[in-house]
């Protein structure tokens, strides 16, 4: 796609761990990801990765949760999203950074709704993914989340601790990117920012998007290249470290 004729026709709705993780993984990839995008906006805002827990579990904090791990090393298992998605890198932070002996499981096939199944199924005890990749268990109260793993407490859920209170300094925050090829012309990515933007404060999808949880971040082309390139010098080095590079 990047290297797609730079007319604004052709476009990549990426999400986070396209931008900010597959570089790292990845040694010899035919483009640089990093430069060879121009980041029009975002599609999906800046939502925090959240962990969510059966209440059959009987830990109602992520308090309760790191003792529960902590008494039982090896033996809680989450499931997340596939290997090398942010779900699952999200894990390793909790594993490798904030020193849980949890068993991760990526879910390569089936992604976050199999490993849900598998919570209601009683083989796993928890997952991390965005909210709103969780609506309809945690509407029907099958899962309960007991963290978010953002820098500071969402203000729709202040009463839902973050992550770093507990292990300080551990976010991870997810996003989808709407980009096109780098040498599309200036003009064109404006007024494709300006569409964007445009439909994402139209009256049907901000309800819409509201229904899903989903947050929406109208942000210019500059801003989205800042936030994306952000995210990206905060990921590289880590999943260089999570890895072992």
């Amino acid at each position: 796609m990047a290297l797609a004729p730079a007319d604004g026709y052709t476009l990549l709705g990426g999400a986070a761990g396209i931008f900010t993780i597959l570089p790292a993984q990845k040694d010899k990839l035919p483009i640089d990801i990093g430069r060879d995008f121009a980041h029009v906006g975002m599609v999906v805002g800046r939502g925090a990765m959240a962990i969510a827990v059966p209440p059959r579990l009987g830990v109602t904090s992520f308090a309760e949760f790191v003792a529960l791990v902590r008494a039982k090393p090896g033996e809680i298992v989450i499931g997340t999203n596939g290997a090398g998605t942010l779900p699952h890198y999200a894990g390793l932070l909790l594993q490798r950074k904030g020193g849980l002996p949890v068993t991760l499981v990526p879910y390569n096939q089936g992604g976050t709704p199999a490993a849900v199944a598998d919570i209601m199924g009683g083989r796993l005890h928890a997952t991390i993914e965005a909210t709103f990749g969780l609506g309809g268990p945690l509407k029907s109260g099958d899962l309960q989340l007991i963290a978010m793993m953002s820098a500071e407490r969402d203000p729709d859920r202040p009463s839902l601790p973050t992550v770093a209170e507990t292990l300080p300094g551990l976010t991870a925050v997810g996003f989808m990117s709407l980009a096109a090829p780098a040498k599309t012309p200036e003009a064109i990515v404006r007024r494709l920012n300006e569409s964007l933007n445009q439909a994402l404060e139209t009256p049907a999808v901000k309800q819409r998007f509201a229904e899903l949880g989903i947050p929406i971040s109208v942000l210019s082309p500059a801003q989205a290249s800042a936030f994306v390139d952000q995210q990206r010098q905060i990921w590289l080095p880590l999943v260089s470290e999570l890895e072992g590079r």
